[in-house]
């Protein structure tokens, strides 16, 4: 799955915007733990609380609920947060650079002080807490 343009991620926001009424926001992102058969040798790591061989699918969807980045097989024992933390897509998000082709930060519709805010990603809060500025690093 190629990463999505500059172009791609504004026309992305404009529909967040539309839809569900929030600005400057380029995807929605979550894990999701799937059931699997275990595989064999693998012992516990993907062993989890739930007493089931679950692999982890993190992805980053748009306003329409269409997958636009994702990652699989991290192991089924660890959370969402941690999962995030050490997947790709976490590292290309809090990575320096600009990995992921986000645009440059916007004033805010309606804004009248009229400061610059950072394109961002809506998650769960409890997994992604450790996520402090996902704008792109000029």
């Amino acid at each position: 799955m190629k990463v999505p343009s500059t172009e791609d991620w504004l026309r992305i926001s404009n529909c967040f915007y539309e839809i569900w009424n929030l600005p400057i926001c380029v995807d929605a992102i979550d894990g999701k733990h799937v059931c699997i058969q275990k595989m064999s040798k693998s012992g516990s790591t993907n062993y989890n609380y739930k007493w089931y061989h679950p692999d982890v699918l993190m992805a980053a969807c748009d306003a329409d609920a269409c997958f636009t980045v994702i990652e699989v097989g991290n192991a089924g024992r660890n959370s969402d947060g941690c999962v995030f933390k050490t997947s790709r897509i976490g590292r290309w998000i809090q990575r320096e650079g600009n990995i992921l082709h986000l645009p440059s930060d916007q004033q805010l519709a309606n804004d009248e002080i009229g400061g610059m805010f950072p394109f961002y990603f809506v998650a769960e809060e409890a997994s992604f807490r450790f996520i402090h500025r996902l704008s792109n690093s000029s």
